[in-house]
């Protein structure tokens, strides 16, 4: 991500100066290169301004030991990483006695939209945000001419916001993986057909980048032999630290997210490849049971059932929201939702913004209508049915 970072930076009319322990990689962005830490401080422009993309941890506190002899007051430093948001404080007020600013970044997209347009959330010192944000607005995604960067508030705030982020897509994935296995061992769908049917959500109130790759991985075959790639791909994942930190910073703030510590715990279990197993012998075969039937259990034409999964994962925003009062901060939302609250504004490139994976637009869909139906019955026409339904954990639209 750091070299497409660079060369993003310098495709929008900045000249970057670029340091890697690898030369060859260094070699590759357009710009000045350099071959020491040093040399790095020496060739940039006063204020400085350093994007480190540096793996979290110990790391990142090797590196900014290695750079502050090299910087001066007014310095500022970026944090690119997925670093824990109360190390961003941390080295901030380490930092500030020598007059170095420092900035935690967290930056969504992955390879592709580091190149192209990532989203950036910022938290740390104003002018040290000043002093960046025309650079990093420069070269983040681009939706309807605001840029998919912000800095939310002080400290760690914005290490708190991409966490929470790469939480409740744990949430949305385990939701799209039960379903998944609901179309397969109870419908009895193959995954050529199963993918018509995420791909027809896709095109309705579950609409987003993650229902539709589904529906692309689920349509696609393997080239070298019969039958789905799906079907030959070895089912074990792994988690890093983000969804982690999620569920402690959830059960810490007293916010209920169940479907992001199910995916969480499920990453976990598929690495015992021998309980599986066992697990998988003792069950019972699979039921028969009709796709009509299915989604006529799951509500609606079966999205319902995925809708009713997906909410929980919006705990994420409540625990935004309790995280910001508990720091005397509040992250700017308002900004990446729908002035209606139930979609994001942003497409964002790789995540098509916080809030439109996992909330459907309750406010516009069947839902709402038949509340409005309800309150009318009722004599209560004038009155506005809630945003979004009892079972939402926290209300985006009041962040």
């Amino acid at each position: 991500m750091g070299r497409n970072l660079a060369l993003n930076i310098a495709e929008h009319g900045f000249r970057p100066v670029v340091y890697d322990r690898d030369p060859e990689v260094a070699a590759a962005v357009p710009g000045q290169n350099v071959a020491t830490l040093g040399a790095l401080a020496e060739a940039l422009a006063r204020p400085r301004r350093i994007l480190l993309m540096v793996k979290a941890g110990q790391p990142v506190d090797d590196v900014i030991d290695s750079l502050r002899a090299h910087l001066e007051p007014g310095d500022v430093i970026i944090d690119g990483g997925n670093s824990h948001w109360m190390d961003t404080p941390r080295r901030a007020e380490a930092l500030a006695d020598d007059g170095i600013m420092l900035l935690g970044a967290g930056i969504s997209g992955g390879e592709e939209g580091a190149r192209h347009g990532p989203a950036i959330m910022v938290g740390g010192d104003e002018r040290a945000w000043q002093i960046v944000a025309p650079v990093l607005r420069a070269i983040a995604a681009d939706v309807g001419g605001e840029p998919c960067c912000c800095r939310f508030g002080p400290g760690g705030v914005g290490h708190f916001v991409k966490i929470v982020h790469n939480g409740i897509e744990y949430a949305v994935m385990q939701a799209i993986a039960e379903t998944w296995i609901m179309l397969r061992d109870l419908a009895g769908l193959e995954a050529a057909e199963a993918s018509a049917v995420f791909a027809r959500w896709n095109d309705g109130l579950l609409g987003s980048y993650l229902m539709e790759i589904t529906a692309d991985i689920l349509a696609t075959p393997d080239t070298l032999a019969d039958g789905a790639l799906i079907d030959k791909v070895d089912n074990v994942a792994g988690h890093k630290d983000t969804g982690r930190w999620t569920g402690e910073a959830a059960m810490a703030l007293g916010v209920a997210t169940p479907v992001l510590l199910a995916g969480f715990f499920a990453r976990g279990i598929s690495a015992d490849i021998s309980v599986r197993a066992a697990a998988h012998h003792s069950a019972a075969g699979a039921a028969d049971v009709a796709l009509d039937d299915l989604q006529a259990a799951l509500g609606g034409n079966g999205d319902h059932g995925l809708q009713r999964r997906l909410p929980f994962a919006t705990g994420g925003m409540a625990g935004l929201r309790l995280g910001a009062r508990a720091r005397d901060g509040r992250p700017r939302l308002a900004r990446w939702l729908h002035p209606a609250g139930t979609s994001a504004r942003a497409h964002c490139r790789g995540i098509r913004g916080i809030a439109r994976l996992v909330v459907p637009r309750c406010r516009y869909g069947a839902r709402y209508r038949r509340s409005r139906e309800r309150l009318a019955a009722n004599g209560d026409a004038g009155r506005r049915p809630g945003r979004f339904p009892a079972h939402h954990v926290g209300r985006l639209g009041r962040l």
